[in-house]
């Protein structure tokens, strides 16, 4: 029993590393020999050796790769990383924010002046704004070229980003000197620079990462700058919502609510602007009477909402709803006599309804609400009312469609 227990536990195990292990993983590694560029414009290594090309297509340029032997240059374009590693390069060990790192064995001999190719793959993103890998710094290279104002070397920092253009990055000791190319921004640094804050357009800034060490004087660094594009969505939201109300009852409507985590809780009005007209033949003294009534609804639901994309969800909701009808008495057309025999009426429905959201950024949302009620308890005059109008008794109970804007305001 107990090798079998061992035996389970090492089966277990061996999965779940190998689920992490897939994280990022490597497919087709292939040396291209119709590419020539590294013949024809090499890059050399601090041996003076000519380097290979390494060229990976990624879905994204957020990746941060490492040799063995260092990386000598990296160089982006759209949907592609290259890099230059030295000859006998043998293993690689490839990054990505908030994934398990991938250790890779070369399958095949890298040689100088040759040319490879491969495709990364990843399995899922992080749920943040603006995120950042943790810096690595080439220990074999250095620069000199740029001084601080003691004259000391600066430190480089090499950013890979997905948009050049919307990235802002300022570093808690300032920038000397910024190189910036598609897919890459290069600053340099003085020693000691311990934070840096990045900035994109629409997200959340990420305010005062700090790095593992502080910069070092000539040392050179690599980092991946990783922008979510999906929608934000803090865990506390009070929202308000303004609608059109359709089929049954007719108006324009307001609700307002809030949202932690997953739950919905509102309180929201329908000013119905559709009324009834009740004519009835009255046995008693034969004569027709007719009731003017106009819709007033008011509701409290609880949803709790799932998750079916980035920009959608859908909540099954539940609640109560009060109708209050206003209006006037009846007229009989013989006497023209005016009379209050029936008075404001009023009822309570149980409401179901299931919402659609939808994402037009992460403040406003377009709902889409379908809803039935369900009369529970009327007064007098409602119930006499219901019997003489179908309108009247479809406003108690039936169906009805809410399509409105919200805008989200974050706690």
């Amino acid at each position: 029993m107990n090798k079998v227990k061992y035996a389970f536990i090492c089966a277990l195990l061996l999965v779940l590393t190998g689920s992490n292990a897939q994280d990022i993983r490597i497919e087709n590694f292939s040396i291209k020999s119709t590419d020539i560029s590294p013949r024809v414009s090499p890059v050399y290594d601090n041996r003076g050796e000519a380097c290979a090309l390494l060229r990976f297509f990624v879905p994204d340029t957020t990746y941060l790769i490492q040799g063995n032997f260092g990386v000598i240059k990296r160089k982006t374009a759209p949907g592609e990383i290259s890099i230059y590693v030295p000859r006998g390069t043998k293993r690689l060990t490839i990054r990505h924010d908030g994934m398990y790192p991938l250790e890779y064995d070369i399958p095949i001999a890298i040689e100088s002046k040759c040319a490879y190719q491969a495709r990364l793959l990843i399995s899922h993103m992080p749920d943040r704004d603006i995120s950042i890998t943790r810096f690595e710094r080439h220990p074999f290279v250095t620069q000199q070229a740029v001084l601080d104002k003691s004259k000391k070397p600066c430190a480089k920092i090499r950013f890979s980003v997905p948009d050049e253009k919307n990235i802002v990055i300022k570093p808690n000791l300032g920038i000397r000197k910024k190189l910036v190319s598609p897919g890459d921004i290069s600053i340099y640094v003085p020693q000691g620079t311990s934070y840096v804050t990045v900035k994109s357009k629409n997200k959340r800034p990420l305010d005062n990462y700090e790095l593992p060490e502080p910069a070092v004087a000539g040392g050179v660094y690599d980092a991946i700058v990783h922008v979510n594009n999906m929608v934000h969505e803090p865990n506390s939201r009070l929202y308000a919502a303004l609608g059109y109300n359709v089929i049954n009852v007719t108006g324009p409507s307001l609700t307002l609510g809030t949202r932690f985590a997953h739950n919905n809780i509102e309180l929201g009005a329908v000013l119905g602007i559709d009324y009834t007209g009740v004519i009835s033949d009255n046995p008693i003294s034969e004569s027709f009477r007719t009731y003017y009534y106009k819709d007033r609804r008011f509701h409290l639901r609880y949803g709790y909402d799932v998750k079916i994309s980035d920009y959608a969800r859908v909540i099954p909701m539940a609640g109560l709803a009060f109708n209050y009808y206003y209006g006037h008495g009846t007229v009989s057309p013989e006497n023209m006599v005016k009379s209050d025999d029936l008075h404001d009426a009023y009822s309570w429905a149980a409401t179901i309804a299931l919402r659609l959201e939808l994402s037009v950024n992460k403040w406003i949302k377009v709902h889409i609400t379908p809803e039935y009620n369900i009369c529970i308890k009327e007064d007098m005059d409602c119930s006499l009312l219901g019997t003489f109008d179908n309108t009247f008794s479809r406003w108690n109970t039936g169906l009805n469609l809410n399509v409105g804007l919200a805008y989200l305001l974050e706690l």
